[in-house]
C-alpha cells in the first residue's frame, strides 16, 4: 500500500502508526473484501525515493538545464544572425578573415592559404614568407617586436 502525508504531516509518525496497526488494517481489508486469506500488507511511503529514483530525478533535472542552455544559445545565435543581416543591409558589415569558410559555395580544394596567394594589405609587410602587423606610422610596435623575438628564439 503506497501512502503519503499532507505537507504539514510527519512522515515518520505516520509510518510508525501504519506498522503498529498493520494487523488491524489487514483484518479490516479481509472483511471488506470478504476474503478468507488476505495478503500481507506492506506500506510504502509514496514520497520516499530509492537511490535509482534520485539518480533519475537528477539526470532529468540536468537534461532540462541543458535544454534551457541550448535554447538560450540558439536564441543568441538567432539574435546575432539578425544583427549581421541588418548590418549587411545597411552596408556596415565587415566580414572576418575566416568568413569564407562559412560560405556554402567555398571549395576548400581549390583554395590554397599559402602566403604567396594572399593579397597583402597596406598595413602588412611580407617578411620571409610571413605576414606581420605594422603600425600605421610604418614602425613596428616595440611590444610586438619583443614578442616576436621571444617566439623566434623558442623556434630556434
Amino acid at each position: 500500500v503506497r501512502w503519503t502525508v499532507r505537507r504539514d504531516g510527519d512522515p515518520r509518525a505516520a509510518a510508525k502508526a501504519l506498522r503498529r496497526n498493520a494487523t488491524a488494517l489487514k483484518t479490516m481489508a479481509g472483511k471488506m473484501l470478504h476474503s478468507k486469506h488476505t495478503p500481507r500488507l506492506e506500506f510504502i511511503d509514496d514520497d520516499a525515493r530509492t537511490v535509482r529514483e534520485a539518480e533519475l530525478d537528477e539526470a532529468f533535472e540536468l537534461a532540462a538545464e541543458q535544454e534551457l542552455e541550448t535554447e538560450r544559445h540558439l536564441a543568441d545565435l538567432a539574435m546575432r544572425e539578425t544583427h549581421v543581416s541588418r548590418m549587411k543591409a545597411e552596408g556596415t558589415y565587415r566580414p572576418g578573415i575566416y568568413e569564407h569558410l562559412l560560405d556554402e559555395t567555398y571549395d576548400d580544394e581549390h583554395h590554397d592559404d599559402d602566403v604567396e596567394d594572399v593579397e597583402m594589405l597596406d598595413d602588412e609587410v611580407e617578411v620571409e614568407g610571413l605576414s606581420e602587423w605594422v603600425a600605421d606610422s610604418g614602425e613596428r610596435d616595440e611590444e610586438f617586436e619583443t614578442l616576436m623575438e621571444e617566439l623566434m628564439d623558442d623556434v630556434d
